[in-house]
């Protein structure tokens, strides 16, 4: 099967596929066969159509702690928010470019309830297969295109009554109509956890809206020190 698998890959001819995967030994318990397949999915994950691109990190974004075992990405969550994680204790979250999926993974033994999404299938794909791996019920991932589709369908995506936090984490530089998007987020709850990213004007930029639609904002750190690759990127707190 994992043959056939790699000839249609290659047969496609997409270049943005990953197609180097580790051999599945169905024989193994199955605590170790879903720490294989949670392996290749993430390899999966390393590049896709647009911009990101983490073909020199072995397993793209987000670091994860699977029982025992550690996988590096390119940035180690834990470091990002080891201060804000009691912060959210009880809150329902919305993660807007949820990536992976390992924001919300690291934060669901203290959430209420996480909601993820991100135009990127393979992305959604990976965050449902850790959470159904590791059996966990508060967190769950949708498809969604920010720059096409109208945000409101977001409203009807979200399972609890309300959203406590909205995350938006260097997302604002990948898409052109950003300032609606902070408007929805603002609109939609009165605490955002955002990341600024992309040039120093655009970061500016970023900044400037923020401090237009919230009247708190508040920089948490001001580098990204858990990115070896990038560190100008500023953590801010924003409250209305």
């Amino acid at each position: 099967m994992l043959q056939f698998l790699k000839k249609a890959l290659k047969k496609s001819n997409n270049s943005n596929i990953i197609t180097e995967f580790e051999e599945l030994n169905f024989k193994k318990p199955l605590e170790e066969l879903n720490f294989q397949r949670l392996k290749n999915l993430l390899r999966y994950t390393k590049k896709n159509n647009v911009g990101y691109n983490g073909i020199n990190h072995e397993f793209g974004y987000h670091s994860f702690k699977f029982k025992n075992e550690y996988i590096r990405g390119q940035r180690e969550i834990g470091e990002r928010f080891i201060e804000i994680k009691p912060l959210l204790k009880g809150k329902n979250i919305l993660d807007i470019g949820s990536n992976q999926g390992g924001v919300l993974y690291y934060l669901s033994d203290v959430i209420k309830s996480g909601i993820g999404i991100d135009y990127d299938f393979k992305m959604v794909n990976v965050a449902n297969k850790l959470k159904n791996i590791t059996e966990k019920t508060n967190i769950e991932f949708y498809v969604f295109d920010l720059e096409h589709e109208n945000f409101k369908v977001i409203d009807n995506l979200i399972s609890s009554n309300k959203i406590d936090v909205v995350f938006l984490l260097s997302v604002c530089m990948w898409i052109k109509n950003w300032k609606n998007l902070i408007d929805y987020c603002s609109e939609l709850c009165n605490e955002m956890v955002f990341e600024t990213n992309g040039s120093i004007e655009e970061q500016n930029s970023q900044i400037e809206y923020l401090n237009f639609k919230y009247k708190s904002v508040q920089v948490h750190s001001e580098y990204s020190n858990d990115d070896l690759n990038q560190k100008n990127r500023k953590l801010l707190i924003c409250s209305k």
